[in-house]
């Protein structure tokens, strides 16, 4: 496997693992209503709670796991296409932006014909930019469409890689 992929196939198989374990969390729900309704007492009052608790963490992990998965690979198609339509410009690591269902992100800045412009990355993995400050990069490739500046690509695969090949 070649280095410009592995962090994308990393990203992949963490995504594929946890849509697993929403599968599973949905069938424990399913064998919980199954035993609710095999007991159907008083005492199946705690299998139907195990079942909704389990069959909703199920359901909502496997939709954000899929909806995750999904913008991966648009982002990958987006970047391929800006790579060959697209100029090329060098643009500033200037922060990183934390959220809990995007994950990490690096913020760049960088200058298209004397504005000033703020590009934001794809999901990168958790301390990026502390790793791009150890690891001496300054300034990320972002591909830019100079008809419409606001359809752009940041190429951060330099510091996954190099982050994936630390872990």
């Amino acid at each position: 496997m070649n280095k410009a992929n592995s962090s994308f196939n990393k990203k992949k198989q963490e995504i594929i693992v946890a849509t697993i374990i929403s599968i599973i969390l949905i069938v424990f729900g399913a064998f919980f209503l199954y035993l609710y309704l095999l007991i159907n007492s008083r005492d199946g009052d705690g299998y139907l709670a195990m079942m909704i608790s389990c069959s909703a963490i199920g359901i909502i992990t496997l939709i954000l796991n899929l909806k995750g998965l999904l913008k991966m690979n648009n982002e990958k198609k987006k970047l391929e296409v800006l790579k060959n339509t697209g100029t090329i410009i060098q643009a500033k690591i200037i922060d990183e932006k934390h959220s809990f269902l995007e994950n990490n992100q690096l913020i760049c800045n960088g200058e298209i014909n004397g504005t000033s412009y703020e590009f934001i990355s794809s999901t990168v993995p958790r301390y990026s930019l502390y790793a791009c400050k150890e690891l001496g990069i300054e300034e990320l490739p972002v591909y830019v469409n100079m008809q419409n500046p606001k359809e752009y690509a940041v190429d951060a695969r330099e510091v996954e890689d190099r982050i994936v090949d630390l872990t």
